[in-house]
């Protein structure tokens, strides 16, 4: 017996652990083999393999870009929108120190791009509840243009976060 999921997983991954129990069962002579699917790998977007070698280089503009261009040839693939939203958070908060980042929305409670830069470390930490709540508490107290900008960037939050996850 093995734990296979912590989580709810997306039905896709579940099957594709089944898939392989049972390939692997099939090789040990546990149970009846299974017709052996034959699963090929999706050959990647050209635009997404210049985003992988952009990213690699360390070139997060080249990486935006090339998800831009993917996003103009194709834009409602997922994949697409996704990679670009972590691309752009990445730039956002390259070099930025997180300590310092806190102590200046705390102190600064008026301050709107040090509470965003604060939610952007926050889900890049794996945070997400906290940057959510720190963001909509912002668009619960602003109005006008920063409301606005409060609740744009808590929106493009929400692409990094799997739309099944409980927070």
């Amino acid at each position: 017996l093995v734990p296979l999921f912590e989580s709810v997983p997306p039905r896709e991954q579940v099957r594709m652990v089944v898939d392989k129990v049972v390939a692997l069962a099939a090789e040990r002579g546990v149970g009846n083999p299974v017709a052996e699917k034959v699963e090929t790998e999706a050959p990647m977007e050209p635009e997404e393999i210049a985003a992988m070698d952009a990213l690699e280089k360390n070139d997060l503009a080249g990486a935006e870009q090339a998800y831009k261009n993917w996003l103009q040839r194709s834009p409602s693939n997922a994949m697409a929108q996704i990679g670009l939203a972590q691309v752009q958070l990445m730039a956002r908060i390259e070099g930025v120190i997180p300590s310092e980042v806190f102590a200046i929305a705390q102190t600064q409670p008026g301050n709107i791009d040090a509470a965003l830069q604060a939610a952007d470390v926050e889900v890049a930490q794996g945070n997400y509840e906290a940057a959510f709540a720190r963001l909509i508490n912002k668009v619960k107290e602003t109005s006008g243009d920063d409301q606005k900008k409060v609740r744009e960037h808590l929106l493009s939050l929400f692409k990094l976060v799997d739309p099944a996850d409980p927070q």
